[in-house]
């Protein structure tokens, strides 16, 4: 059984009150009372955009502070490499992604650094 919200059961109310009227309400009136109640249902949440890290700022921080090789199991120059080898099959339709949070796509790297990254043990709030 469908969990039902507040709104779901304001709207049931509301259609069982104007299907129980006196009948002088019009079909036209009626319709135009469940179109009205199904946009106001439909608006969107106001999504939250994040701010992505540039991949080459975040790998220049990492190989600085000598943590490029504990995070990524790997050496730059190596992980450079599998990322070019990756390249088309990683990459990503960017029109969805500027429709969906106005930025462009992620790009390859930080796929394939999630991809090595998270099975490896690596927390959701550093990758």
């Amino acid at each position: 059984m469908p969990v039902r919200t507040a709104q779901s059961i304001k709207v049931t109310l509301a259609l069982q009150s104007s299907s129980s009227s006196d009948g002088s309400d019009s079909s036209d009136d009626f319709f135009l009372e469940i179109c009205t109640i199904s946009i106001l249902l439909s608006e969107r949440k106001v999504k939250r955009h994040r701010l992505r890290v540039a991949w080459e700022d975040h790998a220049t921080i990492l190989r600085h502070e000598k943590q490029f090789e504990a995070k990524y199991h790997m050496q730059y120059e190596s992980f450079m490499n599998l990322a070019k080898l990756l390249e088309p099959n990683l990459s990503q339709d960017s029109s969805k992604s500027l429709n969906s949070c106005d930025q462009p796509a992620i790009c390859h790297h930080h796929i394939l650094g999630l991809t090595i990254r998270w099975p490896s043990g690596g927390s959701c709030h550093d990758i």
